[in-house]
C-alpha cells in the first residue's frame, strides 16, 4: 500500500480538528487540486487566502482555461471540516446542524464578498499569490487579466466534511438539492472522495 494513502487514511480515520487537514493537504497540494480543477492548466492551490479579516477560505485553488476567443480562471474556494464529527450533520427536522451549517454561512459571505469585491480585490491579491509562487512562468501572459483589469472566473464553492457514513439518505438528498439549487457551484463533499481519488492515483488495490 503506497505510503501517502495510508497516511491520508488514518489522518481521516483519527482526526477531529482541522489544523492537521490543513497542514496535510499543503504538504500534498495534487489531492485538491486534482480532484477540482475540473480540467484546467497550472491549477494552483493557495493556503489561507484572506478575502477580508473574517473571510478567510481553508484553501483557494485557481487555474487558467483558454478559450478561442477568451481565458478565464477556475476558481474553488475551499472549506475543510473534520471527518470526525461531535454531532450528526442533519437535525430530526433534516437541517443542517454544527459544523456544516457554521459553513454554509461562511460560504454565503464568501459569494457576497465576491461578488461585490472579485475584480477590485480578489483578482490583483490573487496574482499576488500566484507570482509568488511562479504558478504560470511558463506562461507569463496568462499573469494579464483578460480584459484590461478584468479578468472573466468561474467559481466553485466547496465544503469537505465528515465521511460517508455520516450522510445517509437525508444527506446525499441534500447535497443533490444544494448542488444544483446553486447553479452547480456549491458543493458539499465527504472526505472520502478524497480518499478515493487518491487510491486511484496511487494504484492501490
Amino acid at each position: 500500500m503506497p505510503k501517502l494513502f495510508h497516511d491520508f487514511k488514518n489522518l481521516l480515520e483519527s482526526c477531529s480538528e482541522e489544523q492537521p487537514l490543513q497542514e496535510f493537504l499543503k504538504k500534498h497540494e495534487h489531492i485538491l487540486t486534482k480532484t477540482f480543477s475540473q480540467g484546467a492548466q497550472y491549477s494552483t492551490l493557495i493556503s489561507k487566502f484572506k478575502l477580508a479579516d473574517v473571510l478567510i477560505p481553508d484553501f483557494v485553488i485557481i487555474g487558467r482555461r483558454s478559450g478561442t476567443m477568451y481565458a478565464s480562471w477556475d476558481v474553488n474556494l475551499i472549506e475543510i471540516e473534520p471527518p470526525i464529527l461531535d454531532r450528526p450533520l442533519f437535525n430530526k427536522k433534516r437541517q443542517t446542524t454544527g459544523r456544516l451549517r457554521d459553513a454554509e454561512m461562511q460560504i454565503m459571505q464568501w459569494q457576497q464578498w465576491m461578488k461585490v469585491n472579485e475584480q477590485t480585490i480578489f483578482v490583483p491579491k490573487a496574482l499576488r499569490e500566484l507570482k509568488k509562487k511562479h504558478a504560470w512562468d511558463k506562461d507569463p501572459q496568462f499573469y494579464n487579466p483578460s480584459y484590461g483589469t478584468y479578468q472573466d472566473i468561474v467559481i466553485w464553492y466547496r465544503i469537505i466534511i465528515g465521511r460517508r457514513s455520516d450522510y445517509g439518505e437525508i444527506g446525499y438528498a441534500y447535497r443533490d438539492t444544494r448542488w444544483e439549487e446553486s447553479g452547480r457551484r456549491v458543493e458539499i463533499v465527504p472526505w472520502d472522495r478524497l480518499l478515493d481519488n487518491l487510491k486511484s492515483w496511487e494504484f492501490v488495490d
